[in-house]
C-alpha cells in the first residue's frame, strides 16, 4: 500500500506540474497578445517556471504578474531594442532575396542573415531570463548576457536549440503552443541556472538555497 501511495502521490504530482506548465503558457499568450509586452512576458514566464515549477515556491499568478509589474520597463524597451534590430535582419534577408536573387553572393549572404538571427535569439535567450533574475540597467544587462553567452557558447547552443525548436514545433503543430512555451522555459531554466549560478556571490547562493529549503520543508 505504501508503494502504491507513494505512486499515486508521484503520478498526482507529475499532472499537477503539468496542469501548471499548461495555465503558464496561457497566461504567457494573453499577456503577449499585444506584441510589445512580449519581452516582460518572457521574463516573467521564466521567473515564474524557475521559482514555482523548478523549486515549488509561491504561486503561478501571483509570480508571474508580480514579475511582469517589476519587469515591464525595462523588459519591454529591451524587447523593443531586439524587435529593431531583428526587423533590419529581416529587412537585409528580404532585400537579398527578392533583389539580389540572381547575384552570386546571395546564398553567402542568407546564410550570414540567418547566422545573425541565430546569434539575435541566443543573446535573447539570456537577456530576458537575466531580467528576470538580476537587477542592471539595460546596457548593463545586454552587454553581461553576450559575455555569459559567449563564455558558455556549449550551453547558449542548447538555448538556442531549445528555443528555435520550440517555435519550429508550435509552427508545425499550433495546438501545442498551449504547453510548448512553459516547458521551453523550463528546460530553457535547467540550462541556465546552472549559467548564472557561477556570477553569483557566494552569499547570494546560500540565501536562494536556503529559500528553496524553506519552501521544500513546508
Amino acid at each position: 500500500m505504501s508503494r502504491f501511495g507513494e505512486t499515486k502521490g508521484a503520478l498526482f504530482g507529475t499532472l499537477d506540474k503539468i496542469t501548471d506548465l499548461l495555465i503558464l503558457s496561457m497566461i504567457f499568450l494573453l499577456s503577449s497578445v499585444p506584441v510589445f509586452t512580449m519581452g516582460a512576458s518572457f521574463s516573467a514566464l521564466y521567473y515564474t517556471v524557475n521559482k514555482v515549477n523548478r523549486h515549488s515556491r509561491g504561486y503561478l499568478w501571483t509570480e508571474f504578474f508580480g514579475s511582469f509589474k517589476k519587469n515591464f520597463k525595462q523588459a519591454t524597451l529591451t524587447w523593443l531594442i531586439f524587435m529593431a534590430i531583428g526587423a533590419v535582419l529581416i529587412g537585409d534577408l528580404v532585400f537579398v532575396v527578392k533583389v539580389m536573387e540572381n547575384s552570386p553572393v546571395t546564398a553567402a549572404l542568407n546564410i550570414f542573415f540567418i547566422l545573425l538571427a541565430a546569434l539575435l535569439i541566443m543573446w535573447g535567450g539570456y537577456v530576458f531570463p537575466y531580467i528576470a533574475r538580476f537587477e542592471d540597467r539595460i546596457g548593463v544587462t545586454l552587454k553581461n548576457c553576450a559575455l555569459i553567452a559567449i563564455l558558455n557558447f556549449p550551453k547558449s547552443l542548447l538555448v538556442l536549440l531549445i528555443l528555435a525548436g520550440g517555435g519550429i514545433v508550435i509552427y508545425l503543430f499550433l495546438p501545442l503552443i498551449i504547453i510548448v512555451p512553459s516547458a521551453a522555459a523550463l528546460w530553457q531554466s535547467d540550462i541556465l541556472e546552472d549559467v548564472f549560478r557561477k556570477y553569483m556571490s557566494d552569499d547570494d547562493k546560500a540565501l536562494e538555497d536556503e529559500r528553496n529549503a524553506e519552501w521544500r520543508d513546508k
